[in-house]
């Protein structure tokens, strides 16, 4: 297939991702369309057909699956469709399972970059749903699954800088740090009035030490924190009803999943942010989103203190870190904060400050605009 007569467009591919993905729409697309690249966008319907507003990035709808093995199995053949009608001169792919239809299209001729969310060979080793005899022959499977995306894809990119090691020179690292003005207040200051609220937001499982924050909540004094804001999504078998239960009487509450307006509004409330996930193969190493959202806001941390993350908490001299698996040091590092108003002000600077200076997308975004312009695609 001859590239010569493709129109200079980049197609952002997703049959996973809901259509507004923090990391694909909010960061990707819409840089990208700022940076006066022509981009768009192939999606699943949203289940809420009111929530597609897609504002000033085309995107391309494909009909929702009715479950995994559709998803698997159909969508991706409705994705080839909408490629081979816009012939993009880039073909940027966020899922796994997208890997044979980027197989297709490199044989095709087409540029295509895997971008790599998560390694899923580590991400296995924990599922606590898959019998414990078949996660490492998993985990081996899907490590070449990955290798094999990697090696047939034009460029790969990564979004911490353990997933890009392990993937070879031919992956770049693409963090996925904060936008610096989306969760503060608009002047773009993070040092305002806040309340004895703490705040975690994002996945809520076991293994991210839901549990152990509920009950670090039970050991502070009822005077310490007013309330304690737990957002985001639980999907796992029993545990809703498990932390219902542990929060009884308890300033706790579960608002479910929050719209970015919602978390920002909380943000600039808040007195701190927990991030505490517990040891596993794919925690150690990671460079988890609301780290650097809670520094964007001004909000100090707690976080667990695995090397990585006390390399930043402690070197910004933003936070504090803790045993993720002891309540107790839990509820002693938040009480400290929320004592100590002065000492939790300096922290939430520091941590606005650094984002201002190094952790921020603007700056990371230069990293994948050098990967498209290796692949001859070059802003207006």
């Amino acid at each position: 297939m001859s590239n010569t007569n493709r129109k200079k467009l980049v197609l952002q591919m997703t049959s996973v991702h809901i259509w507004n993905d923090t990391r694909i729409y909010r960061k990707i697309c819409r840089s990208l369309k700022a940076e006066g690249v022509e981009v768009a966008l192939a999606a699943c319907e949203p289940a809420n057909a009111d929530a597609t507003e897609t504002e000033d990035v085309k995107v391309h709808w494909m009909r929702r699956p009715s479950g995994r093995l559709s998803r698997m199995l159909i969508t991706p053949f409705r994705l080839l469709r909408i490629v081979l009608r816009l012939r993009p001169h880039i073909c940027h792919y966020h899922d796994p399972e997208l890997i044979p239809l980027a197989v297709f299209l490199r044989l095709l001729g087409f540029r295509v970059i895997y971008d790599i969310h998560e390694s899923l060979a580590e991400q296995v080793l924990s599922k606590a749903y898959l019998p414990r005899w078949s996660r490492l022959p998993i985990s081996w499977f899907s490590r070449i699954i990955q290798w094999v995306g990697v090696a047939t894809s034009t460029r790969s990119i990564a979004a911490t800088d353990k997933i890009a090691r392990d993937f070879g020179k031919k992956c770049t690292p693409l963090r996925n740090y904060p936008l610096l003005n989306e969760l503060c207040r608009p002047d773009g200051d993070g040092d305002v009035a806040r309340e004895p609220l703490v705040y975690y937001v994002g996945a809520i499982s076991r293994i991210r030490a839901a549990c152990e924050m509920v009950e670090a909540i039970r050991l502070l004094p009822d005077s310490i924190c007013e309330e304690f804001i737990i957002a985001g999504p639980i999907n796992e078998k029993g545990l809703d009803e498990e932390l219902r239960r542990r929060a009884e009487g308890l300033p706790v509450t579960f608002p479910g999943s929050q719209a970015r307006e919602v978390v920002a509004t909380t943000l600039q409330r808040a007195s701190v942010g927990l991030v505490l996930y517990l040891p596993a193969p794919n925690h150690t190493e990671a460079q988890p989103n609301k780290l650097f959202e809670y520094m964007s806001a001004g909000v100090p941390v707690v976080a667990s203190h695995f090397p990585l993350w006390r390399k930043v908490v402690e070197g910004e001299k933003c936070g504090l870190v803790v045993n993720p698996a002891e309540p107790k040091e839990i509820a002693k590092a938040i009480g400290r904060i929320l004592e100590d108003l002065k000492s939790g002000r300096e922290m939430g600077q520091n941590g606005r400050k650094a984002v201002i200076e190094k952790f921020n997308w603007e700056a990371e975004f230069r990293n994948l605009l050098n990967v498209y312009a290796q692949l001859g695609l070059s802003s207006e």
